[in-house]
């Protein structure tokens, strides 16, 4: 599902569950990434919530795959721009890695996706 503005898409998060959600730095033109209203909120969600949201970074700015970079903006994967159209096959990986590292502790919490 596609938002138009920042207000929207944070009113569709608060009304349904997404397991993943998408968002690109030049999303809120007129803001750095760190101010936009849509990182703040994805980012001070409580762990409950959050946990179950898969939050991909997407921008000319990232190095696809540098867990460092996603992990020091709440994100679970950052793609830059230039890698967008292998993106299925890095959401693959990246998915795969995060239930393997996450996956014990979810089920152990009796947490479902």
């Amino acid at each position: 599902m596609y938002s138009e503005t920042a207000d929207d898409a944070i009113f569709k998060l608060m009304s349904l569950s997404y397991a993943i959600v998408a968002l690109h730095t030049g999303f809120e033109k007129t803001v750095s990434p760190a101010e936009s209203k849509m990182h703040t909120f994805l980012a001070r969600l409580p762990m409950d919530r959050r946990r179950l949201i898969y939050y991909i970074l997407v921008g000319p700015e990232f190095q696809t795959f540098y867990n460092l970079e996603a992990l020091s903006l709440s994100a679970n994967l950052v793609v830059n721009d230039a890698d967008v159209e292998q993106l299925p096959a890095i959401l693959k990986i990246s998915y795969r890695d995060y239930n393997a590292l996450f996956g014990p502790l979810i089920e152990s919490l009796n947490i479902y996706r």
